[in-house]
């Protein structure tokens, strides 16, 4: 009887390593997105940061998922990571004995960096007036369709004088963009995870007059664009935003990369039918009312979901820290 016990509780604990094995292969398979998630490079699998676009070289997904997408991109298998300790970002920020911080984003998340770290929100005036003009939101069908427009666009502005920064959502958009572009001007900057080595040199040059620069969110992160005197009085940097993101923070960051310290500056938004943010709605809800309307929903459940994901991971770290009673609370 003990026998067939053992037998039963070891065929359980294979085919529940069979289901996760397998979960994790859809995982890599439908979830996790090339060129928008990772890329590779040199045989390698980089991590893309979905906020700032730049490459996390130091990081390897766990739980076998680096290992799978290794596999389905052909490249050389890496040992999986050994966890030795954990902690969430917010516990390890708590320890400090001072914490307090400054960003141009914070009204969006006020309310979790109360829950979080007990934390209050500030708002300082700027020093300066602001000078940025808004334009409109414009509605594409498909992806080819904006494309074109933007790269129409990129073109007259730049004709006029004006320096022009078209963001992207992802890497890939970005490169289809710049091979569309190749057609209309001879000669543009592209900044993305993939191509980041000349950072500053391109940072440098896309305040000048006529200039033309696709990036992703790397163009985030307090970037100063400056002006030459001719891009200032032709009315300075104006942006083409090419879709939503994630979050409405990153979407005002990339904003605020024109009419800094003063500066004039512009920026209109393309968003398309195709835009990945939309599968964030389900049913109906995902094809019915304005496109602008449904898109800014989407990216509201999409930050709702991902506050849930923090907090969730936050109570997990408390409890687990709990049962280590001996340890003592730290924060």
């Amino acid at each position: 009887m003990a026998c067939k016990n053992k037998i039963k509780q070891h065929n359980s604990i294979q085919k529940a390593k069979l289901e996760w094995l397998a979960h994790q292969a859809l995982v890599a398979r439908h979830q996790i997105i090339k060129d928008r998630h990772y890329l590779v490079k040199d045989k390698r699998i980089l991590i893309i940061d979905e906020h700032n676009g730049r490459v996390l070289s130091d990081r390897r997904w766990a739980k076998g998922l680096q290992q799978l997408l290794e596999v389905l991109e052909g490249c050389e298998r890496t040992p999986p990571n050994e966890t030795i300790a954990q902690i969430t970002f917010q516990r390890f920020f708590r320890r400090y004995h001072h914490l307090s911080g400054m960003t141009g984003t914070a009204k969006e998340v006020k309310k979790e960096l109360w829950q979080t770290y007990g934390r209050p929100f500030l708002a300082i005036p700027p020093h300066q007036k602001n000078r940025r003009q808004k334009g409109s939101v414009h509605n594409f069908d498909n992806n080819g369709s904006r494309w074109k427009w933007v790269a129409q666009q990129a073109l007259e502005k730049s004709r006029e004088g004006r320096p022009v920064l078209i963001t992207t959502v992802n890497v890939n958009d970005s490169e289809e963009l710049s091979k569309l572009l190749a057609d209309y001007i001879s000669h543009h900057d592209v900044l993305n995870a993939r191509q980041d080595s000349n950072e500053a040199d391109v940072i440098g040059r896309a305040g000048y007059s006529g200039s033309v620069t696709i990036v992703t969110s790397i163009a985030g992160r307090g970037t100063d664009i400056k002006l030459d005197d001719a891009a200032k009085a032709l009315g300075g940097l104006h942006i083409i935003a090419a879709g939503f993101h994630d979050a409405a923070r990153i979407d005002r960051q990339i904003e605020g990369r024109c009419a800094r310290q003063g500066d004039p500056g512009s920026i209109e938004w393309a968003i398309s039918e195709e835009d990945t943010i939309l599968d964030e709605l389900q049913g109906w809800h995902k094809h019915v009312g304005r496109l602008y309307q449904r898109q800014k929903k989407a990216q509201r459940l999409r930050e709702k979901r991902h506050a849930q994901q923090r907090a969730r991971m936050l109570r997990a770290d408390w409890k687990s820290s709990e049962r280590l009673g001996f340890s003592g609370r730290l924060e």
